[in-house]
């Protein structure tokens, strides 16, 4: 090892240590002036990077892991670990755009890379760049044509594209792929279809799910919403069932859930039915709480108060 090696390892220790101590200023101040005499030093950079994070000053953190990121581009062995710290970054402090920047950057350097383009089409999701999305999705079926994900993803970003048609069709790719989850992955196509508001075709695919998976408690429940946003209260309560019948040990649950559809859909009495037998099931603060709401919602304020004293 040569002294100026031996320099290097005692002042990073010292950094370490300052770190440890979390005298941040100090350890910045150390780290800066080493980067002056070496700019291109990248175990420097990592500290300042960290450094500066814990600093709370964001923006230079930022500033030290581009710079390392720049250097990951470079190479011919794509590490990635920068760019894994700036996509968490851009996640947590909520800035979709800079994240579907920073995956561009990553996948231009790396076109096939599955994880990076994994990163990217979900960053797009994130940022409502729909068709970017879409295209990610499609290369990754392309990719891997037997993992169902990829196509999960496809048909969630064809739904938001308002291509309903062909987004079914690659949750149904998935289900062909993977059989022995296909519920699962028509529950997801159901969903995404009550979310863009085509009632229809979700009940017509929770239907489907019962018929894959009769015992499955959620599906009856899912279903009931939807009836219950048709207002056909009678049915919902009738589907509601059928997930209590198939799980008794679920049943408060149930009848919370089944409570709260009803008071969203502005079906207050309804919901007093279900809060109260919920209570009579399994009495807490929240389900009394619940059942208080809904008195109130229907205009019988004495027995509001009544649950309330109980709380």
């Amino acid at each position: 090892m040569t002294y100026e090696d031996k320099e290097k390892k005692t002042l990073l220790d010292q950094a370490d240590h300052l770190i440890a101590q979390k005298r941040y200023q100090d350890a910045a101040a150390l780290l800066a002036e080493m980067i002056s005499h070496a700019p291109d030093d990248e175990s420097v950079m990592l500290r300042l990077a960290w450094t500066f994070w814990d600093m709370k000053d964001k923006e230079q953190s930022i500033f030290y892991w581009e710079q390392l990121f720049e250097r990951e581009l470079s190479r011919r062995v794509f590490t990635g670990f920068a760019f894994d710290e700036l996509a968490r970054i851009h996640k947590q402090e909520n800035r979709p755009d800079l994240l579907v920047a920073l995956c561009r950057r990553a996948v231009a350097a790396q076109p096939d890379d599955i994880g990076i383009l994994t990163e990217m089409g979900n960053a797009c999701l994130l940022a409502k760049q729909f068709d970017e999305a879409h295209t990610v999705f499609a290369r990754l079926t392309e990719l891997e044509t037997d993992n169902p994900v990829f196509f999960c993803k496809l048909g969630e970003a064809l739904f938001a594209n308002g291509l309903t048609h062909q987004a079914e069709s690659a949750f149904r790719q998935a289900c062909r792929i993977d059989p022995d989850d296909a519920d699962r992955y028509l529950f997801q196509a159901a969903d995404l279809h009550r979310q863009f508001g085509d009632i229809a075709a979700a009940k017509r695919l929770i239907r489907e799910c019962l018929e894959i998976s009769p015992e499955q408690g959620l599906y009856h429940c899912a279903l009931g919403d939807l009836l219950i946003g048709m207002g056909r209260v009678g049915d919902a309560r009738a589907a509601y069932e059928q997930a209590i019948c198939r799980k008794p040990d679920s049943a408060a649950a149930y009848c919370h859930r089944l409570g709260h559809s009803l008071m969203e859909a502005k079906y207050y009495s309804e919901a007093m039915a279900a809060f109260s037998r919920e209570v009579s099931l399994q009495a807490s603060p929240s389900s009394l709480r619940a059942l208080a709401e809904a008195c109130e919602k229907a205009g019988e304020m004495d027995l509001a108060d009544q649950i309330r004293h109980k709380i």
